[in-house]
């Protein structure tokens, strides 16, 4: 699959390792930690497509665009440390030729503590992410 996955991470060993396990399939995963004091980092190591940038990042610096710049392919799906990709967001993926000239968009599940989120203009497509929150 061509498509480059980006992460920032900062202090998230609870969350970290079930979206790595659902990105395994992706040849690339750039991890783009900001100062992580927890296990963070150990974890990300254990996942042999993951390759970790350490970023010390300035008050109030955006992180997407220094991050996305470690990524080796031209597509980039940026997450957030405590979602995964679902088995069927992985299938699409795997079968869609990315086009140029094309904008993807694709329905998320947004979860709070454990609950699905279905209102508060949560649950609509998106442009941002190809992700699933954690249940």
């Amino acid at each position: 699959m061509k498509v480059s996955v980006v992460i920032i991470v900062k202090n998230a060993e609870k969350t970290i390792g079930a979206t790595l396990e659902s990105l395994k399939t992706f040849d690339e995963v750039v991890v783009f930690d900001s100062g992580s004091t927890d296990s963070t980092l150990a974890i990300a190591g254990n996942f042999e497509n993951v390759r970790l940038v350490k970023h010390n990042p300035a008050d109030g610096e955006p992180a997407k665009n220094p991050a996305a710049y470690y990524a080796k392919n031209d597509w980039i799906l940026s997450i957030e440390s405590n979602e995964v990709v679902s088995p069927q967001l992985l299938s699409a993926l795997e079968k869609e030729n990315l086009s140029d000239d094309t904008i993807y968009s694709f329905e998320r599940t947004n979860y709070d503590r454990k609950r699905r989120v279905r209102f508060y203009g949560r649950g609509k497509k998106s442009l941002t992410a190809f992700t699933t929150g954690i249940p």
